[in-house]
């Protein structure tokens, strides 16, 4: 805990913490990224705090210290997948209840834990819907609450998407460790194209056998 003085703050913008830190509220200030004023280079930046009683001067004497962002290979993964619900019309024409969907955060590319919200394009149902989501499975807003998990768990009118893959354990995992600064609010989408159309075939495994002797199976 300490005060940070202005001078060593005043240079840096972005997703900077306000003195005291160490509290409950910043309690992960060491893992917080900002951006050096009139500058494009990203880093973290932590503090050293050493308590000095002096004949001039008595308080903490702060050191800053920067670690240049680098990419790593946790750098353009997945951490997740949405689906959406739709329906059959007769046995051949599927009709999606989301056909397009964007994403917007103020605050999750500095923190992937942060709400981020979806604006989904809905042709069937008035246009567009949009819903606040984290991927904080302690929030309120975890995607899989909001969104449902399975087709038919929800209402496709309501809710178009679902929460197709998560990796929550993933996400908390590098960010308690510092591997990731943030998560990018681009979507990527893929068309289905016939999927689903055609029967589902028997299926076939390869028969494992132990030992031939003779032409024949032991």
């Amino acid at each position: 805990m300490g005060l940070v003085p202005s001078a060593d703050t005043s240079v840096l913008s972005g997703a900077t913490i306000e003195s005291p830190i160490g509290d409950f509220t910043n309690y992960a200030w060491y893992n917080n990224f900002v951006y050096l004023t009139g500058g494009t280079i990203a880093g973290v930046y932590s503090y050293l705090f050493v308590y000095e009683v002096g004949m001039s001067t008595t308080g903490f004497r702060v050191t800053q210290y920067n670690y240049p962002a680098k990419v790593n290979n946790y750098n353009n993964i997945m951490v997740a997948a949405l689906r959406s619900r739709g329906s059959y019309t007769g046995k051949s024409t599927l009709t999606l209840a989301a056909t397009g969907v964007t994403m917007a955060s103020s605050s999750i590319e500095s923190n992937p834990l942060g709400d981020f919200t979806l604006t989904v394009t809905c042709p069937t149902n008035g246009g567009t819907k949009v819903f606040t989501c984290s991927l904080d499975q302690t929030s309120t807003h975890y995607i899989s609450k909001v969104l449902g998990v399975d087709v038919y768990d929800k209402s496709s009118d309501d809710y178009p998407l679902y929460a197709y893959e998560l990796y929550p354990n993933l996400i908390y995992a590098l960010n308690e460790r510092g591997l990731i600064r943030g998560l990018s609010t681009t979507v990527l989408t893929h068309s289905v194209d016939n999927d689903f159309l055609t029967q589902w075939d028997t299926p076939a495994s390869p028969m494992i056998v132990s030992e031939v002797r003779g032409g024949k199976v032991c």
